[in-house]
């Protein structure tokens, strides 16, 4: 069975921890990703560019370049939309139309590979980071979601996927144990976004779910088998009422001088009254629960399946526009070389925006390669040639098949071991 991404099994379901999960903190390292995410909106980050005195170029050059960089990247990112549309349809579980009506290949393992292969993509674009076994395996074993008890089951599922970006401490008011009755202010792990992509066994859809401001220790209950079971203080809460008219009843009967059959049948029909009154409260308990854990996850989710789809498309589209536009300026104006690039931008992020990254300087250069502003000698073309190259590239209709291409290149690449 295919479960996070390989062929794996775990025996048996996982007790999770009954406490409040702003005490529960995973090590450090176990699950960090490697944010490349720029939380900075692409005109924002031109308009940055633009103040700075640093840079040389005219404020109007520097917004026409940020502008051809939009529209040349857009036209290959809208390329990319339709060919997902048109995969995702066949699997999509909300699509309002028939599928059989349509022709395509339908909804074969190869497809859904292939599938799979261009949503994994999607999201490294969008710099999203796959955690690995080991990683969801340290979230599951140290999880703990607001009081409840999680099980997994991960035989009800044919292939998990999990992405996550952004990693960051929140504050928030919470009660424990050691504070029963005053809300105290704890640190909270968390992820940005968290995307979630799974296939259950005997379904032939796939679902597609993003996800904001996600505890590190809530991770589990996000897992479409995980299901919610009550801890001991619950039970505790739930039967020791039963337990205590049970315990008078007793004492009663025990204090008299003999039991007779009027006494037996009051106290078998008291048993079956104190069971049924505990099996009520804990049914009413756990569905108490369950509405907890709904109303989290209904304020935590952003987007699913063909709308987490275009919206992943956006965010890659304006991450490459942020990448591209600042590589390009710091080779242009800002005295950098390819080897100096990477930690000269991250400083300036750091010290103009307030903002640490870890800039995808590759991918930034792979950009501005392929759009034709690099020299032989490494360095970038000018404004005016840029703007012209950005120009061509946007006309260009083989720009609207880039990202399947890339697509395609990382599968079978995968495929063969590479």
């Amino acid at each position: 069975m295919r479960v996070f991404g390989a062929d794996i099994s775990i025996d048996g379901a996982r007790e999770m921890l009954a406490v409040s999960p702003r005490a529960v903190r995973l090590p450090e390292d176990a699950h960090r990703p490697d944010d490349r995410f720029i939380p900075v909106r692409a005109a924002a980050l031109a308009a940055e560019i633009v103040t700075d005195p640093a840079f040389a170029p005219t404020a109007c050059e520097t917004r026409a370049i940020a502008e051809a960089f939009s529209l040349a990247i857009e036209q290959e990112s809208a390329g990319f939309a339709r060919e997902l549309d048109a995969l995702f349809a066949q699997f999509n579980p909300h699509r309002d139309t028939d599928p059989r009506a349509e022709a395509g290949p339908g909804r074969t393992p190869e497809a859904e590979r292939r599938l799979f292969a261009f949503l994994s993509y999607l999201l490294d674009k969008a710099n999203y980071e796959q955690l690995s076994d080991v990683q969801i395996e340290a979230a599951i074993n140290a999880a703990n979601t607001h009081g409840m008890r999680i099980r997994v089951d991960p035989d009800r599922v044919e292939r998990l996927e999990l992405f996550v970006r952004g990693h960051a401490f929140i504050e928030r008011q919470v009660r424990t144990w050691r504070s029963p009755l005053r809300d105290v202010t704890q640190q909270v792990e968390v992820y940005r976004r968290l995307a979630v992509l799974v296939r259950m066994k005997d379904e032939q859809t796939v679902s597609l779910k993003l996800f904001r401001e996600i505890p590190a220790a809530d991770l589990e209950a996000l897992l479409p088998h995980a299901t919610v079971h009550m801890n001991w203080f619950d039970r505790i809460k739930v039967f020791a009422g039963g337990a205590g008219a049970l315990g008078g009843l007793a004492s009663k009967l025990i204090a008299g001088a003999a039991m007779s059959l009027a006494l037996f049948w009051t106290l078998t029909v008291a048993l079956f009254g104190l069971a049924f009154r505990a099996f009520m409260g804990y049914r009413r308990t756990k569905s108490q629960r369950d509405a907890q854990r709904t109303h989290n996850l209904y304020f935590q989710s952003l987007a699913n399946n063909a709308a987490a789809v275009h919206t992943l498309i956006r965010v890659v589209a304006e991450e490459e526009e942020k990448e591209a536009m600042l590589a390009y300026a710091f080779l242009a104006w800002g005295g950098c070389d390819d080897a100096t690039l990477d930690g000269t931008i991250e400083r300036w992020l750091r010290d103009r925006l307030g903002v640490d990254v870890n800039f995808d300087c590759a991918d930034a250069l792979e950009t501005l390669g392929r759009l034709g502003l690099r020299t032989a000698a490494g360095g970038v073309v000018s404004i005016d040639d840029a703007l012209a190259a950005l120009e061509r590239a946007r006309l260009d209709p083989a720009s609207r098949r880039y990202h399947r291409e890339q697509a395609e290149r990382r599968r079978t690449g995968h495929a063969s071991g590479v």
